[in-house]
């Protein structure tokens, strides 16, 4: 008080009428008799203690006043809720000097007592004070067990009900080992209950309007997320000791009514948890862990949807989150939230598990996926998520036939067009070409089941590519497709001016396939004016066409380019069969000094004497003898037909050849071949003329 007598706070801003009463409140459990109503003084001591409870509670919370011993750290404490601004330590609310005096006693005498905590609640009337003291001052004997027994018998039989007291031998979570400051929050909370269901008489709106004050009090002396999920985890208890009743479900109702602050902190401590239920470090108690592990998952969905409800547009990547660890799902998210989140947790979902893509789109909203299915193409692809991007084709391809509604068919086959999307097509194309082989395999894999639309992407990267390897991978992929990929390619070709290299690609593809039916359209492009394009197109009609070939092939020796007819040359050598028109043209340009043939095209020729004589014509020993006697005269030594060098690579070609068929008639020739001054020529008789008699000797 000051001079003039008005009361001043103190450095918390508590009033000195309440200040006092808390001094007096614990002097009255202190000091035994003094406060007894019998006592002279007692009845103006208890008005005291009495007014300043008052002034208290229309000051606080208009809750309760609590006392409440925290231990275990480095020296005891008691702290005081129920105060605006709180909760405070004793010490804070005792007038000046008088804290480090009366603490120690007071959290001693409730050590002493085992009491964990005093709660005065706003009911209390000045009769249920005073008898209050007669107890807890009267002469108490036994053990501390017994001695706290006495005086809840004795509170029931004097109906002091608006004074609390947990002792800690009530704690309810004793058999689970849990945390003071938990076993002491549950306590309370399951005391709380019962009062308020003596109190309120059962009357369903009033145990409604008291609940949210009830879990708060309760539960905010847990000060982090470890001590709170504790507490929830084992939120059980509290069902279990108020026994069944229909107006209070402790397990079902806490997350509704927990603190709006902590949700989202408890919601990814509980989330985190989950990480440690998949991979328990060792020495885990599994008993303990599937306990907890079944209580998370009762809690979390509820907690999920109370954060969904009040909080989720400020905390969106929370949101997917959880969408991706599946605890809420798409349905469980406000109406307006949900075509955001389809397009968001597609991409996020098939980055996880591409598998269940099906799945995850039946519980989301497929109608909405299918509007945007052109967004999705364009995002995969520019995002560089291109593996998602084939397996979108895939279900919209698959869509477009078998969707469930005209809708979805329709929107499926809108969403393909996007395939013709120039960025989309360059965009795969580059990582395609980028990727390695263990990545576009399963690409291919995937386009070549979706259908005409893989394929065509896939026949369009064909035509784009830069990579040679990509090109023969594509190619070879492909030609497993069969008549599918044989009638695209055909109307391709028919209908479009495409380059050379495009249809070199083409026809190798209808090659591998051989179907016959394409032999006639296959033929036209032996007479392409493109020379590489008539090279390609002569492999792949003898693929098809088989020994139907030959008579065109044959033509294709008289093609003013070299490389056709060597190719040519390739076929027929290749063939099982023979022809007329081919065997001559061999025998005219190996016994014609004259005959200006390049080198390719003489030593293919001369390759298929060797390979085909059997079936032949030709006698094979005299031509490959006139070719070996073959020289070009002309001025300066050098013919039309390459010169000398080339002449040289010819002879030495038919020396080789005369002495793998160990031809005896070849002998002089070749004598006199390894006489002449090249190198190349005097070892290629040599090896010949050694390979027949050796093949002589073993004869004999």
């Amino acid at each position: 008080m000051s001079k003039a007598g008005i009361p001043v706070p103190n450095q918390k801003g508590i009033h000195q009428e309440v200040q006092d009463f808390f001094l007096n409140w614990i002097q009255s459990l202190l000091t035994t008799n003094y406060y007894d109503p019998s006592h002279p003084e007692g009845r103006r001591a208890l008005n005291k203690i009495f007014h300043g409870f008052q002034r208290a509670i229309r000051e606080g919370s208009n809750k309760y006043i609590s006392f409440t011993l925290l231990t275990g750290g480095d020296r005891p404490d008691v702290i005081i809720d129920g105060l605006e601004g709180g909760p405070y330590s004793l010490r804070e609310v005792l007038p000046t000097g008088m804290g480090d005096l009366y603490l120690p006693k007071f959290s001693a005498y409730m050590d002493r007592r085992k009491l964990a905590s005093i709660s005065l609640l706003p009911w209390l009337t000045w009769e249920e004070l005073g008898r209050f003291f007669e107890v807890m001052n009267g002469k108490l004997t036994g053990s501390v067990e017994e001695q706290n027994e006495y005086i809840k018998n004795e509170f029931e039989k004097r109906d002091v009900r608006n004074v609390r007291l947990i002792f800690k031998e009530d704690f309810v979570g004793a058999m689970r080992k849990l945390s003071y400051r938990v076993n002491l929050a549950l306590t309370k909370l399951v005391q709380d209950f019962r009062l308020i269901m003596a109190v309120q008489d059962q009357n369903p709106l009033e145990i409604e309007k008291v609940k949210p004050n009830l879990y708060s009090e309760a539960l905010k002396g847990l000060i982090n997320q470890t001590q709170l999920y504790e507490a929830l985890i084992n939120i059980d208890l509290v069902d279990k000791a108020i026994g069944p009743n229909k107006h209070i479900h402790p397990s079902q109702e806490v997350i509704e009514y927990l603190d709006d602050r902590r949700v989202i902190p408890l919601l990814e401590f509980m989330m985190q948890r989950l990480d440690v239920f998949e991979n328990p470090p060792a020495g885990t108690d599994l008993e303990i862990l599937d306990f907890e592990k079944h209580m998370v998952w009762q809690l979390l969905p509820r907690l999920a949807r109370r954060f969904i409800r009040d909080m989720a547009s400020k905390q969106i990547d929370l949101v997917e989150i959880l969408l991706v660890k599946q605890i809420i799902h798409i349905g469980d998210l406000p109406e307006n939230m949900r075509e955001t989140f389809v397009k968001r947790m597609l991409v996020v979902y098939l980055e996880q598990d591409p598998e269940g893509f099906f799945q995850f789109l039946e519980g989301a909203r497929l109608t909405s996926f299918l509007r945007e299915a052109d967004y999705f193409l364009k995002l995969l692809t520019t995002t560089d998520r291109h593996l998602l991007a084939f397996y979108v084709i895939q279900f919209l391809v698959w869509t477009a036939d078998n969707g469930d509604t005209d809708e979805d068919r329709q929107l499926a086959r809108a969403g393909l067009i996007s395939l013709n999307d120039e960025g989309v097509i360059e965009n795969l194309l580059r990582w395609f070409e980028g990727a390695k082989k263990e990545e576009r395999e399963p690409a291919v894999e995937l386009l070549m089941m979706a259908g005409n639309a893989g394929l065509r992407l896939l026949i369009e990267f064909l035509k784009r590519s830069n990579d040679r390897w990509l090109r023969k991978f594509l190619i070879d992929c492909l030609a497993t497709q069969g008549q599918v990929v044989v009638d695209y390619l055909v109307r391709q070709m028919e209908n479009e001016k495409l380059e050379w290299f495009q249809l070199r690609n083409f026809l190798d593809i209808l090659g591998q396939v051989a179907d016959m039916s394409q032999g006639p359209r296959i033929e036209k492009f032996l007479h392409h004016e493109d020379p590489r394009v008539r090279m390609e197109a002569a492999h792949a009609y003898h693929l098809i066409m088989g020994g139907l070939a030959l008579p065109e092939l044959a033509r294709l020796l008289r093609d003013p380019d070299d490389n056709v007819r060597y190719q040519a040359i390739k076929e027929f050598e290749a063939a099982p069969e023979s022809d007329d028109a081919f065997d001559l043209f061999i025998e005219r340009v190996l016994r014609d000094k004259e005959n200006r043939e390049t080198n390719r095209v003489l030593i293919g020729a001369i390759r298929c004497l060797v390979t085909k004589r059997h079936i032949m014509k030709v006698d094979v020993e005299d031509v490959l003898i006139a070719a070996l006697e073959r020289k070009v005269n002309s001025l300066a030594g050098i013919s039309l037909g390459g010169g000398q060098a080339h002449d040289v690579k010819v002879r030495a070609s038919a020396a080789e050849a005369l002495g793998q068929l160990r031809s005896q008639r070849a002998l002089p020739a070749l004598l006199n071949l390894q006489k002449e001054k090249n190198e190349e020529l005097t070892k290629s008789a040599q090896v010949a003329i050694r390979n027949i008699q050796n093949a002589s000797t073993a004869g004999r």
